[in-house]
């Protein structure tokens, strides 16, 4: 469960290629479609931080969002760690 009281449960994402992934703000963010309307977004996680490794796994939480009356399901990025 979720809520007053409990933390927004955290998912894993792993294994993705940090060749494929797109960046915003001149790198400064990672921001990435991985569907129609499902947006993986890493504020302060930079495109150089990122790019030393191949691959990746993130952790983070789903949520809501309407920009410009378009809803999508956002993964915001907790945290990343070089896929082993």
């Amino acid at each position: 469960p979720f809520g007053q009281g409990f933390r927004l449960p955290l998912f894993k994402l792993s294994h993705l290629k940090t060749s494929e992934l797109s960046f915003i703000s001149q790198g400064k963010h990672l921001a990435t479609y991985i569907g129609p309307s499902i947006k993986i977004l890493g504020f302060s996680m930079t495109e150089n931080d990122v790019k030393k490794f191949d691959y990746i796994n993130v952790y983070g939480q789903f949520t809501r969002s309407t920009f410009r009356d378009k809803v999508t399901l956002d993964f915001r990025l907790v945290e990343y760690e070089k896929n082993q």
